[in-house]
């Protein structure tokens, strides 16, 4: 564990969940960075020091900031946290554009601080499952995947106007694909760099914002490999899942019976299954947990490179480019 205080920028519901993962890891001294509180924000927990301007949390010291605030606000809180030295846990997206992100990329570059990515799913049993399956070979050279995520953005934070929320809104970083990109990051981890994007999306459901909430991409990777992507925020029965085929088999991850089954050929060969009382808050635990390490470790190291996300946000940022223009988009990867 590493030594000193931690700071949680942004208490919304990530932040909040952060907060407390921290102190259930053993981190004593927790403290927020947080803004004008808005209609519906939750309440600071108590004895909580709280700071309302970034310069003076950064003045005392603290040696990790987890940034949580809305994606257009990462940059800035991550870029100022790196050039006084703490280490940054960044949620993801990186930013909302690569301008922005370049800015990030220069700051890590020069300081002694490190930058990790808070990509909780690869920390998720099932993922890591099919992950596992995949990049040992087991079912042969992989050539196709599927991967999607449907979610209603309504009922996500009941105690505020999802019209309002960084998600809903396009200058803000928001809109489904930045930020459901969970699902584009599982796919380069176990499938490698993808080469091109072609998507089609917008705002095509009666859930009322202005960015895509709905988003269909094919990314196209080397040695002849395809995998789509579905991503939604307009779909009120919450579903979730991915399948991977290869050559000699196939692998399928079902969220909602928790389960992932290997299959040689057409025959199952092996079920992961998630024991009944598993607690999905252990995959933001276990993330938070190998980010400190990483940190207290000699030399000190990123659990999950800042590189990773950047991939992620140009995989994200060409299938918005495609959607608009309507062709394919070439892809050159972090």
């Amino acid at each position: 564990m590493i030594h000193g205080w931690v700071l949680v920028a942004g208490y919304g519901s990530i932040g909040r969940r952060h907060f407390r993962n921290l102190q259930a890891l053993g981190c004593s001294d927790v403290r927020l960075l947080r803004g004008r509180a808005r209609a519906g924000s939750f309440e600071s927990p108590d004895n909580a020091k709280v700071y309302t301007d970034l310069s003076q949390a950064l003045a005392d010291k603290p040696v990790a900031v987890i940034v949580a605030n809305p994606t257009s606000l990462h940059v800035s809180v991550a870029v100022a946290a790196l050039q006084a030295g703490a280490h940054v846990v960044l949620e993801k997206p990186v930013a909302a554009d690569l301008q922005a992100a370049a800015a990030l990329v220069d700051a890590a570059r020069t300081s002694r601080g490190h930058c990790s990515m808070a990509y909780c799913f690869r920390y998720h049993p099932l993922y890591r499952k099919v992950h596992d399956v995949v990049t040992s070979g087991r079912i042969g050279r992989a050539f196709h995947a599927h991967t999607w995520q449907g979610s209603f953005l309504p009922s996500w934070h009941p105690w505020e106007d999802y019209h309002e929320s960084y998600a809903a809104r396009s200058d803000m970083g928001g809109g489904v694909i930045r930020t459901l990109d969970h699902d584009l990051d599982v796919l380069r981890w176990t499938l490698g760099q993808p080469e091109s994007v072609l998507a089609s999306g917008g705002a095509l459901s009666g859930i009322g914002i202005s960015a895509e909430d709905t988003a269909d991409m094919i990314f196209r990777f080397p040695q002849r490999v395809q995998a789509c992507a579905h991503l939604s925020f307009a779909r009120q029965d919450y579903c979730r899942g991915m399948w991977v085929v290869g050559e000699e088999g196939s692998v399928n991850l079902d969220w909602n019976a928790r389960s992932v089954t290997v299959f040689k050929g057409k025959e199952p060969d092996e079920t992961l299954q998630l024991p009944a009382d598993f607690d999905l808050n252990t995959i933001y635990i276990e993330m938070l947990r190998d980010a400190l390490a990483g940190f207290a470790a000699s030399p000190p190291r990123a659990a999950i490179e800042l590189t990773e996300g950047l991939a992620s946000l140009e995989m994200a940022l060409g299938a918005l480019q495609s959607s608009r223009e309507g062709r394919a988009v070439t892809l050159k990867g972090a």
